[in-house]
């Protein structure tokens, strides 16, 4: 699969949900923060509802070998991915001053940046036609995602740098997506975008998630990062890689599966 490796293994996201489920789970007290915590759970399960049968056909696709299939398939697994990032971002409500501990300031500052960015664009990209995409505006919350990054990645601990560093690495490839996007109508890079846009938004789910030691977080932002990274192979599947592919989503429909289970 050369320069189409998916990033995150299936088996890294189990090690990330052994550790989330290690993590303090206690809850805010009250039975408004109760119902709130219902209602974000019910959506996101929904969610992963969606991204398993999005899965599930793209799968049934390429057993089948029908390759004229497998980029529709990768587009939906894309857009179900961007359903759960949208989910988890309103679940966890990301932002400074939210839930556990402090973020600290450094880090609130990139994580902010780069929700913004995620929010911006998966709640747009995904629209049918190119001229309802503000694309300026796209590049003026990724430029200050990069920004608001690389100062936090400098003096961040060894172990959120390291994933500050692949939140980097994230963007920049939705830079070079977008610019391509920008210059193109077609359908390819619209693909791209989608699913680079969910696996940056993935990673800072899962920064969040081990700054604040928030489980649900945890759970999540891997698989959105992993379903990105899915949709985008398939997009440009060869016969080569199918069975390597068809053991990924395998894998990564059973995660999503113990996700659902873990998730109350």
């Amino acid at each position: 699969m050369s320069s189409k490796i998916i990033s995150l293994t299936v088996a890294g996201i189990i090690g990330l949900q052994s550790a989330a489920m290690a993590q303090d789970r206690t809850a805010g007290i009250g039975d408004e923060q109760i119902r709130i915590a219902q209602e974000n759970v019910r959506a996101l399960k929904a969610e992963i509802q969606s991204l398993d049968k999005a899965l599930g056909e793209a799968q049934a696709s390429i057993e089948k070998r029908e390759s004229r299939g497998t980029f529709a398939n990768g587009t939906a697994i894309a857009g179900a991915a961007v359903g759960l990032g949208l989910s988890a971002i309103a679940a966890f409500t990301i932002k400074k001053g939210t839930g556990g501990q402090a973020l600290n300031g450094y880090l609130t500052g990139a994580l902010s940046a780069v929700i913004s960015l995620s929010s911006a664009g998966l709640g747009v990209i995904g629209q049918a036609r190119k001229t309802d995409v503000d694309t300026k505006a796209l590049e003026e919350q990724l430029k200050l995602a990069e920004t608001q990054v690389q100062s936090a990645i400098s003096v961040a601990d060894k172990q959120t740098s390291a994933v500050l560093k692949q939140l980097n690495s994230s963007l920049t490839t939705v830079r070079q997506s977008l610019n391509e996007y920008t210059n193109s109508e077609d359908s390819i890079s619209q693909n791209k975008l989608i699913s680079q846009i969910a696996q940056a938004a993935g990673v800072a789910i899962t920064v969040y998630g081990m700054t604040q030691r928030e489980s649900k977080a945890l759970l999540v932002g891997p698989l959105v990062m992993s379903a990105g990274n899915l949709g985008q192979v398939l997009g440009g599947l060869s016969d080569s890689d199918a069975e390597k592919v068809i053991a990924e989503i395998k894998a990564t429909r059973l995660s999503l599966m113990a996700a659902a289970v873990n998730l109350e």
